[in-house]
């Protein structure tokens, strides 16, 4: 948006269209409504005093004075919706909800590991139980008396068994022998050998583990097998050392980390089921609603924009030639496309520091607030603002459209009509402009006509035509 240098005025004078006559020497002074005899047609005005406003204007377009697109910070199901576009809503109020189901269930198991380490942390300090103790110590005692029993010499009794044992497997073998080598003689090769030769593998087998258990039996436990029971001993009793001393400063702070791992666990589980509910963070007005019931939500986009439409503001890009003239509080009109008749007033409340290159053209932001209005005002609208920059009281006043410049030297030039009806062009210096007004320094008096012929080609004012 482009700002223009424009002014306003606060009219001190009657403007007329009328004809002249008796504009010929020695005729007397007509009046504001004659023609000349030549029926051309003249626009008058008279030289008063009043007051003169000069502003900077620039468009833009309004904006609530808070604009807040509301979004899911995680995807889920809308479970309820409970607004609608133009609804009003307070600060606090639930506006759209996804389904919290897994939400809750993830809660409740949360607050259920937050009070184990609880109880575990409890005990961790406390120190040990005597219960606890106790079994330590049992535990010690099962490991020694294991270690004593892998440790005694070869029972006799038990190698004369092995022994035994091991004489009545080779006879059994022998017997299966036997009965194979009758078989493939009177049956020869068939099932009834399969049989016989199966019986025989079975007494071999048989034969070997005996063989196993008598040197099991004379040898004793194996080296291996006490070391591996002498390494529980050491275990069980460095656990009941434990104990005793009491919790080590290690097992304090990794029972308070799994604490607090555990009440963490549970804020984000809370979080997760505060993200699954928009709630207006102001009072304001449902702009727009971006989901239906069912559908599914996805993270991060907007799903409801929240307007706060109790104060509006508006941002203009103001030329740099006229921002040196702005500043903070200064008093804006601002005309309403919407509301064209519409008296509305704001004041400058932010001139932004650095500058906006559009296409070539410096420019800075200025805020303009708008003033409480009975106006229905809405987000969006189309707006002029003029900037009062300068106000002049009792100067003055010639109309706009009298004034002619020479665009070669600058001059302004106004033409008179004198008391005896004759025109004269006379040169002014003119001050603060207006839009329909000029202020004049010198060259009028208070009361003086003015005119212009309205059929004359060749009159500009302002840089007009000529």
């Amino acid at each position: 948006m482009k700002a223009q240098h424009r002014t306003g005025g606060i009219p001190g004078f009657l403007i007329l269209v009328v004809a002249l006559s008796g504009c010929l020497p020695g005729s007397q002074t007509p009046s504001l409504e004659q023609q000349t005899a030549g029926g051309q047609t003249y626009r008058i005005g008279e030289v008063e005093r009043g007051d003169l406003r000069e502003t900077v204007s620039a468009t833009g377009s309004v904006e609530a004075q808070e604009r807040s697109e509301l979004t899911f910070f995680l995807s889920g199901e809308v479970e309820a919706i409970n607004v609608e576009v133009g609804q009003r809503v307070q600060a606090g109020d639930l506006l759209m909800r996804l389904d919290t189901s897994q939400h809750e269930l993830d809660l409740i198991n949360s607050q259920l590991a937050l009070e184990l380490q609880q109880v575990a942390l409890a005990q961790v300090l406390a120190g040990p139980s005597q219960f606890d103790i106790a079994a330590a110590q049992a535990a010690v005692d099962r490991a020694q008396a294991q270690l004593d029993q892998l440790r005694r010499p070869p029972d006799e009794e038990a190698v004369r068994i092995a022994q035994a044992n091991l004489e009545l497997r080779r006879s059994d073998l022998w017997l299966q022998q036997v009965n194979r080598d009758s078989t493939r003689e009177w049956y020869g090769l068939g099932y009834q050998l399969d049989l016989a030769n199966r019986q025989v593998e079975a007494a071999e087998l048989a034969v070997q583990i005996a063989q196993q258990e008598l040197i099991n039996a004379q040898q004793g436990v194996s080296s291996n097998d006490i070391a591996v029971a002498e390494a529980a001993v050491r275990q069980a009793q460095a656990s009941l050392s434990r104990l005793l001393e009491g919790p080590t400063e290690i097992d304090v702070q990794l029972a308070q980390i799994q604490f607090e791992e555990a009440k963490l666990a549970l804020e984000n589980a809370r979080l997760a089921l505060e993200d699954a509910e928009i709630v207006a963070p102001f009072d304001g007005v449902i702009a727009d609603v971006r989901y239906e019931i069912g559908e599914q939500v996805v993270a991060g986009l907007p799903a409801v924009v929240l307007l706060d439409d109790s104060a509006f503001y508006i941002d203009l890009l103001v030329d740099e030639v006229d921002i040196a003239r702005i500043e903070e509080g200064q008093l804006a009109f601002i005309s309403l496309d919407a509301w064209p008749e519409a008296e509305v007033t704001g004041h400058v409340v932010r001139i932004a520091p650095d500058a906006v290159d559009v296409n070539g053209v410096v420019s800075y932001e200025v805020r303009v607030q708008l003033d409480e209005s009975d106006v229905e005002i809405r987000d969006g609208m189309t707006a002029t603002v003029d900037i009062v920059v300068s106000e002049l009281t009792d100067v003055l006043l010639v109309p706009n459209w009298a004034i002619r410049f020479d665009r070669d030297t600058g001059a302004a030039y106004v033409n008179v009509q004198r008391d005896d009806g004759t025109i004269e062009e006379i040169e002014v210096e003119v001050g603060v402009r207006g839009a329909t007004m000029s202020e004049v320094r010198e060259g009028l008096t208070e009361g003086d006509v003015v005119v212009v012929s309205l059929e004359r080609e060749n009159f500009s004012f302002f840089g007009g035509q000529e």
